[in-house]
């Protein structure tokens, strides 16, 4: 079965992000965390479910919502999340 392992700053980074979104609603922090489990699970069966990015070979991004991002590494059967990142400030992943 394919693990997944978060980085230090990938998961600081999303905590962060689901502290605001808690901050503003109990509701949409739940809403949230629920969509990045069901993208997990998805990814657990299917590795590349979401596709490469062009500027960095090797990295693959998702969308958890429409302002939420994650950029994640393959290796065998171990999926490594890189970063989680909102959509609507500048990032290196676009």
């Amino acid at each position: 079965m394919t693990t997944i392992r978060w980085t230090e700053t990938a998961d600081i980074a999303y905590i962060t992000l689901l502290r605001k979104v808690y901050d503003r609603s109990t509701e949409a922090a739940l809403a949230l965390d629920l969509q990045l489990e069901k993208l997990l699970e998805r990814l657990r069966q299917f590795r590349y479910h979401c596709p490469p990015l062009e500027n960095i070979p090797g990295l693959r991004r998702c969308l958890i919502t429409q302002n939420l991002g994650l950029v994640y590494d393959v290796s065998g059967d171990e999926i490594t999340i890189i970063s989680v990142y909102d959509t609507r400030a500048d990032n290196p992943f676009q």
